[in-house]
């Protein structure tokens, strides 16, 4: 039996880089049925049904992969890996409770693997941009993703990553915005403004001066409006392709909006 374990394997990982998933997938429940917690089966099926996006399979093998490993006393790094995958899932799926969930066991392991005080990998990065994403943009949490967004701001102000700790505070902007804490929204994006400018990235000055403009918008303020509206869609006008053009919920085209408003009130 062992010996047939070994074949299935060899010829499943053959057939996922043939890009054969079906053949591959079949083999490696033939070895699952001989070998319920075979962690490489395990593993190779769990990444065959997502590749397949069969996302209940997926979970379902992810889930059972993790338990094995664990079990096993894997790496911490194994695990990490497979919770970010599972929380994937979960977000795909809409279940957000859980990608959160998932995603934050995930955020424990890196903490365990990164010693405090030394700069945060890449992936840790991700993770808490992945989280505040959730918080921000579908659970409409402004706290939560406040509270991620400023505790990445922190880690890109020690560590002098510069046009990230831009994008930070751009983001923070937004959220005091949708807050209608115009006072505190428009400190934000100032300085997030400066910050682009002094490392000449022009579509982070871009953005930065539409959420501005946007703000003197809500606010009928519509004189201030245009020296950043104007700057703005020059560089959205320059970047844009023809969907752009075409989509109104573009840069483009909600800057034009907000622009002939303004003109067409200061003109009465």
């Amino acid at each position: 039996m062992e010996n047939n374990i070994k074949k299935w394997l060899k010829e499943g990982k053959k057939y996922s880089e043939q890009g054969d998933y079906e053949k591959a997938i079949e083999l490696y429940n033939k070895v699952l049925q001989a070998d319920p917690e075979n962690i490489d089966a395990l593993k190779e099926i769990a990444d065959d049904y997502y590749i397949k996006n069969k996302l209940p399979e997926a979970l379902e093998a992810s889930t059972k992969y993790l338990s094995v490993c664990r079990e096993a006393g894997s790496f911490l790094k194994i695990e990490r890996r497979i919770l970010e995958r599972i929380g994937r899932i979960y977000f795909l799926q809409d279940d957000l409770s859980m990608a959160i969930k998932s995603y934050l066991e995930a955020l424990a392991i890196y903490n365990q693997l990164e010693p405090e005080g030394t700069e945060p990998s890449e992936g840790k990065f991700q993770l808490l941009y992945k989280i505040a994403n959730i918080y921000l943009y579908h659970l409409k949490d402004y706290e939560q993703a406040l509270s991620i967004y400023e505790h990445l701001l922190e880690f890109c102000s020690k560590w002098d990553l510069k046009e990230a700790a831009a994008d930070n505070l751009r983001e923070i902007g937004r959220i005091f915005s949708k807050q209608k804490k115009y006072s505190e929204a428009l400190e934000k994006l100032e300085k997030a403004l400066h910050m682009y400018q002094s490392e000449n990235n022009t579509s982070g000055m871009a953005l930065a001066q539409y959420e501005i403009g946007r703000i003197y918008f809500k606010q009928e303020k519509y004189e201030q409006v245009f020296p950043y509206l104007d700057d703005a869609f020059k560089v959205f006008i320059e970047y844009a392709n023809d969907d752009d053009l075409d989509d109104e919920h573009s840069y483009v085209n909600k800057t034009r909006r907000m622009r002939d408003i303004a003109k067409n009130y200061l003109s009465k």
